[in-house]
């Protein structure tokens, strides 16, 4: 009898500790309304849903992104978004792309709740991207990591830096989707021309 009764009571410690783990991990709902809205004059997405890719745009580049604070449910507390980076590669046709993402810029701010629901801001500054690698008729995929404060030592981002998804969210490599999604990546071919300055 004390068997069973050992083998119930560690059932329903099991049962509980993965409960509550799966309780404690939710997505913030921010990450959902945060999104690459403009490159130059040239529109990603205006709605978070429909999204253009494979524009030619002329260097520099100013990134445009729509922010919220990040926050685990509606009514919770807000969090703050403690590091943003946008990230690149290039590749020159007919070359595929290298695995390697380079880091164009970086935001680190333990304190900082932005919010710009209504309009997109130059997130990191106007003409921010321009790398002086970059030759006309290369192609660029970008994409911007956001990650919040931990929750309980929960980390909450918008896909896995480690990973090494395509345009569409996917693994470049094998095609299953990754943790990114395409609001946050976006692909474009750099133009003949620089913007004045």
């Amino acid at each position: 009898m004390s068997f069973w009764r050992s083998t119930l009571a560690i059932l329903g410690l099991v049962l509980t500790m993965s409960l509550s783990a799966s309780l404690a991990c939710p997505t913030p709902i921010a990450f959902e309304k945060n999104y690459l809205h403009m490159i130059n004059n040239h529109v990603h997405t205006i709605n978070d849903g429909i999204y253009h890719n494979g524009f030619t745009a002329n260097l520099p580049v100013t990134m445009r992104y729509f922010t919220t604070p990040a926050q685990l449910s509606a009514g919770s507390p807000l969090l703050p978004l403690t590091d943003l980076i946008m990230e690149y590669k290039v590749r020159t046709p007919p070359n595929a792309y290298p695995a390697e993402w380079t880091v164009a810029a970086r935001i680190q701010n333990r304190e900082w709740n932005p919010n710009f629901p209504k309009r997109s801001i130059a997130l990191f500054g106007i003409d921010s991207f321009d790398p002086p690698e970059l030759k006309p008729g290369d192609r660029v995929i970008m994409r911007i990591y956001t990650a919040s404060a931990t929750v309980e030592g929960v980390m909450y981002e918008n896909g896995n830096r480690t990973e090494n998804p395509d345009v569409n969210g996917n693994d470049a490599v094998t095609g299953l989707p990754t943790t990114w999604h395409p609001k946050d990546i976006v692909e474009f071919v750099i133009a003949e021309n620089r913007k004045m300055q």
